[in-house]
């Protein structure tokens, strides 16, 4: 006996179309299929709208289809529920220049042969905000607090947690695509290109004390850079978490405007890195 048809026979006929009409509305019976698979699969209860689906039309295909969510407490339970989770430390943002969080990271341990492992992830805010969304804007830390937390619980728990997303992460496959987001895509690249021409290495070597690759006033020499710490820090960072703390310390001082756009070519730089090892 299949594991969809045995969740079937135990759930029965009126709960079956109980689900149907509540929290898997307009699911095809193939669908259905595969949303009871995911409960059976999560442990998670249906019924107690632990886990439901959601049909939202793709704006590439011009398609409805079906994403399976849950909350980010479904989550926590079915990382918990493994027996290997242990727990996670508290967000670190990155605040922008409005008061909002740039970035939120979090990182979560999974017991793995007896040693406590971290799983880092980042959710940007660029990429899950939503400004029709009253939560949002009235609990912004908290909401890409939990995207983050999600990236990084999928992280450690692939296999339980694959093909299940939190409200909080799908909530901007809800809205249209914006224009406005290819704009920014391509300014971004741009700046990329001038930045790094811009500090590209001088072609004397650079004076002790100097980062190399800084700009200069005077041809043939370096001038330093009063973030020259925090630049070799980034250039030596490990992991997400250290970027995350060193970013922290760099924008409370108040940095120019052309200091933080060197510090956030090192970072994309280094995240780049981080990424390719």
């Amino acid at each position: 006996m299949s594991t969809d048809l045995a969740v079937k026979e135990e759930l029965g006929r009126e709960k079956i179309e109980l689900i149907k009409q509540t929290v898997a509305k307009g699911a095809t019976d193939l669908e259905l299929e595969l949303f009871l698979h995911a409960c059976k699969r999560t442990g998670l209860d249906p019924l107690m709208k632990q886990i439901y689906a959601i049909k939202r039309k793709n704006h590439k295909t011009n398609q409805m289809e079906m994403s399976i969510q849950t909350g980010i407490d479904g989550y926590r339970l079915i990382a918990d529920r493994t027996g290997h989770y242990a727990g996670s430390d508290e967000p670190i943002y990155v605040i922008g220049e409005d008061g909002f969080p740039d970035v939120a990271s979090v990182v979560v341990y999974k017991m793995i042969g007896g040693v406590r492992c971290p799983f880092g992830s980042s959710a940007r805010w660029k990429e899950y905000y939503q400004d029709s969304s009253p939560m949002w804007k009235r609990m912004p830390f908290l909401m890409l607090g939990k995207c983050a937390e999600a990236l990084a619980l999928r992280k450690a728990f692939p296999a339980e947690l694959s093909g299940v997303y939190t409200h909080e992460e799908m909530m901007q496959a809800d809205s249209e695509p914006r224009q406005s987001i290819m704009d920014n895509k391509r300014n971004a690249q741009k700046a990329i290109q001038e930045l790094r021409r811009e500090h590209a290495a001088p072609e004397a070597p650079p004076s002790s004390g100097a980062v190399e690759g800084a700009d200069t006033g005077t041809p043939g020499e370096a001038a330093p850079s009063p973030y020259t710490d925090t630049i070799l820090a980034i250039r030596e960072a490990e992991d997400e978490q250290t970027i995350s703390k060193l970013l922290i310390e760099f924008m409370r001082s108040g940095p120019s405007k052309s200091d933080k756009e060197l510090v956030d070519f090192e970072v994309a730089q280094r995240r780049k890195a981080l990424r390719g090892k």
